[in-house]
């Protein structure tokens, strides 16, 4: 009965054993989304969000920037042998090779819809900068050039494939759509100033306008057919003038109550004198829109025209 009952106890335990062997789990299998890239030894350390930010961490630094993985890093514990454990190395590697990412990146977004996507808002404010100096570069008097539109950069995450270059979105900003426009004759305009003033050649004014020719007259309010440019963002430029005119001689009067109305006397004749006048001229993308002046300084004094006249009943 002894021996009975020793064999049976020794059954017992290799089987528990072998049980043991089975059932117990000894390393943790690594999933990305539902493939498997691997098994490691288990530890206490080895936890799904120890993994996703190790991953995070190595693929910054090999990249430069900042980035989110794409997939999701999952652990179940499992029964793995030796042989086919991988080490802390191994199994970066093979999550690495596995995983997609999308990299920090800066949008550039027009009144709030995104245009392009750069590599940083650097890079965007040299794009912003290069678009400008198309309008202004040519303007030694600039008083200040600026986007019609809320142009923004925001920071988003995004595939790298999505990211454009410098060149690229410059391109982008830059290519002009041919579009008819109407002009309205202001004072002293006439077809070259207009023609000048629109960015387009003399003929081509013409042509737009057949009822009109070259030595047609032009009245103020009178309506033109135009072409303009359209781009995918606008350029309002100021820039200043400096002109002297002519400061017109003020008239005085002087009332003599003494003289009837029928009389007149010449006291002093009057000189017109000079002021410098500074005007703001703003145009959009190179055409005219308006212009204002913002200061008169006086350089020579007018002399005014001093006359007598008969106020008597």
């Amino acid at each position: 009965m002894a021996r009975v009952a020793v064999i049976t106890l020794v059954l017992i335990g290799i089987i528990g054993f072998f049980l043991w062997l089975i059932l117990h789990k000894n390393a943790y299998m690594v999933y990305v989304d539902e493939k498997e890239v691997g098994a490691v030894r288990m530890a206490k350390i080895i936890t799904e969000e120890y993994l996703s930010s190790s991953a995070s961490e190595r693929l910054k630094e090999q990249n430069g920037i900042d980035v989110i993985i794409n997939e999701r890093l999952s652990i179940k514990p499992a029964r793995v042998s030796g042989s086919k454990l991988l080490s802390m190395d191994k199994l970066a590697s093979a999550i690495d090779s596995e995983v997609s990412i999308r990299v920090r990146a800066s949008a550039l977004k027009v009144n709030g819809t995104v245009l392009a996507v750069m590599k940083s808002a650097v890079e965007i404010e040299m794009v912003k900068d290069k678009v400008i100096k198309l309008y202004s570069d040519n303007m030694p008097n600039l008083v200040s050039a600026s986007f019609v539109e809320d142009v923004q950069s925001e920071d988003i995450f995004v595939s790298k494939s999505e990211i454009m270059t410098i060149d690229a979105v410059f391109e982008i900003l830059s290519a002009a759509k041919k579009t008819e426009d109407v002009y309205t004759v202001q004072p002293a305009d006439s077809l070259s100033i207009i023609a000048e003033r629109c960015q387009m050649s003399l003929d081509d004014l013409l042509s737009k306008n057949p009822d009109i020719s070259i030595s047609s007259p032009l009245s103020i309010g009178q309506v033109l057919t135009i072409e303009k440019r359209t781009l995918p963002v606008s350029i309002r430029t100021v820039e200043e003038t400096k002109r002297v005119e002519t400061a017109p001689a003020p008239l005085e009067v002087i009332k003599n109550p003494s003289m009837d109305s029928s009389y007149q006397n010449l006291i002093q004749e009057g000189v017109d004198g000079k002021q410098e006048v500074t005007v703001h001229t703003t145009k959009i993308n190179g055409f005219f829109e308006s212009s204002t002046t913002v200061s008169t300084a006086e350089i020579e004094k007018p002399i005014p025209r001093i006359e007598e006249i008969g106020s008597a009943e």
